[in-house]
């Protein structure tokens, strides 16, 4: 017997207050946070096919997945500042 499966997910996060409008020291990793007030909804894609094989003397299970990132929202540490 073979069985197929395919799954589709998507995910959102939205930039926090700090990551808008931060602009000044951070203590923790001793940097200074400057925000960026036009970061957009960060979204990831997936997509996932399976193929099960289930014979009598033999089972087999193979899986291909992608993901796509639309407005991903990286932070990045220049100099001691963090952007």
């Amino acid at each position: 017997m073979v069985t197929l499966g395919l799954t589709v997910s998507s995910a959102a996060r939205a930039p926090n207050v700090v990551e808008l409008f931060a602009h000044g020291p951070h203590d923790g990793p001793g940097t200074f946070e400057i925000g960026d007030p036009n970061l957009k909804i960060e979204r990831a894609n997936s997509l996932e096919g399976t193929v099960r094989v289930n014979m009598s003397d033999l089972q087999l299970e193979g899986s291909l997945w992608g993901v796509s990132f639309d407005s991903y929202n990286p932070r990045t540490i220049d100099r001691g500042h963090l952007r």
